[in-house]
C-alpha cells in the first residue's frame, strides 16, 4: 500500500529529483513522491514530530501573524484513489487546534484527494493523521522529520544543498 507525499519543495523552492521512491513531477507544484505506508523509518519519524506536537503549537500560539505564515503540518488524507493510493500527505496551513483535533487549508495543490478539494481548501484531520510539521526559525526549518527521510535518496551534492535549509535539531528549540 502506497501513500503520497507532497514534498516541501514549495516553501523551500527547490524541485530535487528522488532516486529510490516514485516521483509525479507537478509543473508549478511540489513533486509527489511515493513511499510504502508500513515504511519503518518514515512512521518512526512521524511518530517523532508528533511526540513534538504539543511543543510545537506553544511556539505557533505565541508567533505573530507573520511568523505563522511559516508553519506547517502534514496531514495524511484520504484519496479518492484514482491514483491506486489509499492517503495523501499534504501541508496544511492557517491551523487550529482543538485537542487532537486539527483544522486548516491545503497548502499544495492535492492529486488525489476528494473532488472539489483545492489549494486553498478547508480541511479537518485527528492527531492519527499528523505524519510531519514544520517551521522556519530564523532563517532555516525546524521539523521536516519525514522530509529529512525523503532526501537521503538525493544525490550526495544536491541533499547536502537541500538539507542546508534545515536547523540539524529537527525538534522544537528550547525555551
Amino acid at each position: 500500500m502506497k501513500t503520497q507525499i507532497t514534498a516541501i519543495a514549495a516553501l523551500l523552492a527547490l524541485s530535487l529529483p528522488i532516486a529510490a521512491q516514485d516521483v509525479v513531477e507537478r509543473e508549478g507544484e511540489p513533486d509527489i513522491i511515493t513511499a510504502e505506508s508500513d515504511d519503518v523509518r518514515m512512521e518512526n519519524a512521524s511518530a517523532q514530530a508528533r511526540a513534538q506536537l504539543d511543543r510545537f503549537f506553544e511556539i505557533y500560539d505565541t508567533a505573530s501573524a507573520a511568523q505563522k505564515e511559516f508553519f506547517v503540518i502534514k496531514a495524511c488524507l484520504p484519496t479518492v484513489g484514482s491514483a491506486g493510493l489509499n492517503n495523501e500527505c499534504i501541508w496544511v496551513d492557517g491551523l487550529e487546534r482543538d485537542g487532537n483535533s486539527f483544522s486548516g487549508r491545503l497548502a499544495n495543490e492535492p492529486y488525489d484527494l476528494a473532488v472539489g478539494l483545492t489549494y486553498g481548501s478547508p480541511v479537518d484531520f485527528g492527531l492519527d493523521q499528523v505524519s510531519d510539521w514544520a517551521y522556519l526559525d530564523g532563517m532555516k526549518f525546524r521539523g521536516h522529520y519525514t522530509t529529512r527521510i525523503l532526501a537521503e535518496a538525493y544525490p550526495l551534492e544536491l541533499r547536502t544543498e537541500y538539507l542546508a535549509n534545515f536547523h540539524d535539531d529537527p525538534n522544537p528549540r528550547a525555551e
